[in-house]
């Protein structure tokens, strides 16, 4: 992998990196494994660079950087990032806006496209969260409005 990576061809990067980072058969070294992803992402525009440099500082807790590579990776088309750039929306402390709409949106295009963990995020999303929101926004107050109906109707007929 190193011999053709050191010709700049995109799968030995990633690959070569991957084996560095995570002492896959090789002596772990993050630093040559990041320089590998980020030649391969700066030279070759590899939108799976971006992604495996996502999953990495993800691993080792820089989410903020983790964030930036998965949004990176997900405009590009990536379909796996898509299920985290969606989860991004929903957590209020995240670099992206606070936004249920782009979670959703995020979520249907990776499962359009067939990514099971979109599948997924999608299915809660429109069969959990949708109809636990309909029932606290509206079937909660009336069921309110119902029962301080049927106190002051009992209170009356006393």
């Amino acid at each position: 992998y190193t011999q053709a990576a050191s010709m700049g061809q995109e799968d030995a990067l990633i690959e070569a990196a991957l084996m560095l980072l995570y002492g896959k058969g090789v002596e772990k070294d993050d630093a040559r494994g990041l320089a590998y992803l980020q030649s391969a992402n700066m030279r070759l525009g590899s939108p799976r660079a971006s992604y495996e440099l996502a999953r990495y500082y993800e691993s080792v807790g820089e989410q903020s950087l983790a964030d930036d590579w998965y949004i990176s990776a997900s405009d590009a088309g990536i379909i796996e990032a898509m299920a985290r750039r969606g989860l991004m929306h929903m957590n209020p402390f995240s670099k992206v806006a606070w936004s249920p709409t782009d979670a959703f949106q995020w979520w249907r295009l990776g499962k359009d496209n067939g990514d099971p963990d979109c599948t997924l995020r999608f299915r809660l999303f429109v069969f959990g969260l949708c109809p636990l929101v309909l029932l606290l926004a509206f079937g909660l107050p009336i069921l309110t409005v119902r029962r301080l109906n049927r106190k002051a109707a009992g209170e009356v007929k006393s």
